[in-house]
């Protein structure tokens, strides 16, 4: 018998923190377009996660496969049968078998709720329009797939999400995104205590809300702050958000669970539509301005709510394709302006010089940042980042274009469009290509020598700068023989000026 619908804290999944991991999935999931589901199908595709180390089991694991994963080598038949045979999941999803099956749905559940694909055993797998849309203009950057438009196709699919679906069984009734832009209106209209947005320690109140009433719950948080304030210990957050609510009655209800982890999930996804800004070093939520035109017509015209009798049925509604979303909410670049020039230096002063140093060396060991605002921005992308901040500390007065997307803030939300560098500096007569990434092993060269050679190609093809006067750096967490062997062959045989750097040797550079 299906689970009786009750109110809960939103959970859109836990299972895919990482939304560079979620692409990669996709990608995978795409080649099997159009075949039956089975269980045994299931299977084979967490198989296919596991050979790619997109999804990696902890059991019978050896140095050669951990290597593999590294390098971007795929696992052979007999490594991937081997880590199914010896990582039997204890997991169990209605509709498919225990174990193997019920972890494939796990891993992709996330793709019902966002319209992008339908599955279900005994029928075909499908991708939308807007699941085709993500699949068919991804690209590889060395780290993981990307998409050229993943910002207006995310934001597409949350302008459509519901919280009462057919797949999570809540009783909650409300579009989270849209719900979450009403509440900034109305706290906006409130000069006392409305402030700049919503603080993110009461991210909270919009995860229990049971309805679709921005009036009723911006009230709520402005008479949280009447009585609290602006800097509540949060146990204090925790009790109110809990009287709120109508009592934490579910032992998964925990503290740590409903002040932190989910709110942190949200908000990494709610960050790759754009349509948000993080102001007072991470502290506050507020609408990204270079896209309130957007926010406004989103407002207007996603503001209503369905009922849904079936899957197929919420299928194809949170599928639709809003094309003024995907062609009006387009993000913006770093470019050479004093502006953004003075956003870079802004977030030098605030973050400091110190702290990018260490923050480089955390992700040159694969840990996590404890920062407010680097925290919720993908492990790629804050590489990207913190090395144009970091050069532009080194010089202030080079132009430092960091090509990828930016809020109003100047904090990044994803990568830009490929065919540039990911940095370029511009001082005087001189410029400095930077590409960097994450990737290690022998995927390295494979990955990075075409188009950083092709980067340098490009630009000394325009003429702009004498050749002598442009060279290309790579940095990543260590550089792999492989590719300091290409290094050196392409400055022997066309007198290129390259060079690799391991991040903890650039973050040493004086």
């Amino acid at each position: 018998m299906p689970r009786q619908s009750t109110y809960k804290p939103l959970l859109l999944t836990t299972t895919v923190r990482n939304p560079e991991r979620f692409r990669d999935m996709l990608f995978v999931l795409s080649k099997f377009k159009g075949l039956v589901l089975t269980n045994e199908l299931s299977t084979k595709i967490c198989g296919e996660l596991i050979r790619y180390g997109f999804y990696k089991p902890t059991k019978a694991l050896t140095d050669s496969i951990k290597d593999k994963w590294r390098s971007g080598i795929e696992l052979t038949d007999h490594e991937v049968s081997n880590l199914l045979r010896e990582n039997p999941q204890e997991h169990k999803e209605a509709g498919f078998d225990a174990g193997w099956p019920s972890r494939f749905d796990t891993q992709f559940k996330l793709g019902h709720f966002f319209g992008f694909i339908y599955y279900k055993i005994g029928e075909k797998v499908e991708f939308s329009e807007l699941g085709d849309l993500y699949v068919q203009k991804t690209e590889y950057n060395g780290d993981s797939f990307y998409t050229n438009d993943e910002q207006q196709i995310f934001l597409n699919a949350f302008v459509n999400y519901h919280r009462k679906n057919p797949y999570q069984r809540v009783l909650n009734h409300n579009k989270p995104l849209v719900l979450l832009l009403g509440v900034l209106e109305e706290l906006s209209k409130d000069p006392e205590l409305g402030s700049a947005g919503l603080f993110v320690h009461e991210l909270p109140f919009l995860l229990v809300c049971k309805d679709n009433d921005p009036v009723a719950l911006a009230a709520e948080i402005i008479n949280f702050r009447r009585v609290h304030r602006f800097n509540p210990s949060m146990e204090t957050v925790f009790d109110a958000v809990g009287k709120y609510f109508g009592g934490w009655v579910l032992t998964r209800d925990k503290f740590e669970t409903i002040t932190r982890e989910y709110p942190d999930d949200l908000l990494r996804k709610f960050r790759l539509t754009g349509l948000f800004s993080l102001r007072g070093n991470g502290s506050v939520i507020a609408i990204n301005n270079d896209l309130r035109e957007i926010a406004i017509y989103i407002l207007q015209n996603h503001n209503d709510l369905q009922e849904f009798s079936s899957e197929k049925e919420y299928f194809k509604y949170a599928s639709r394709v809003d094309n003024h979303l995907i062609t009006k909410a387009k993000p913006k670049t770093v470019t050479d302006s004093a502006f953004e020039q003075t956003l870079l230096t802004k977030w030098v002063g605030e973050i400091t010089v110190q702290t990018i140093k260490e923050e480089l060396l955390l992700l040159s060991r694969g840990k996590e940042s404890k920062h407010p605002v680097l925290r919720v921005c993908p492990r790629p992308l804050r590489l990207e980042f913190l090395c144009s901040l970091l050069l532009k500390s080194r010089n202030p007065a080079a132009t430092v274009v960091a090509n990828y997307s930016r809020d109003d803030e100047g904090l990044p939300i994803s990568h830009a469009p490929g065919n540039n560098p990911d940095i370029e500096v511009h001082d005087k007569d001189l410029l400095d290509l930077y590409e960097v990434t994450l990737t290690t092993g022998a995927a390295q060269a494979k990955a990075e020598f075409a188009p950083i050679t092709r980067h340098l190609e490009d630009k000394i093809a325009l003429g702009q700068y004498q050749k002598e006067n442009i060279q290309t750096i790579m940095v990543a967490p260590a550089i792999h023989a492989d590719f300091a062997t290409w290094i050196e062959f392409a400055k022997f045989k066309d007198a290129k000026r390259m060079a690799a750097l391991s991040i903890s040797e650039f973050v040493s550079v004086n």
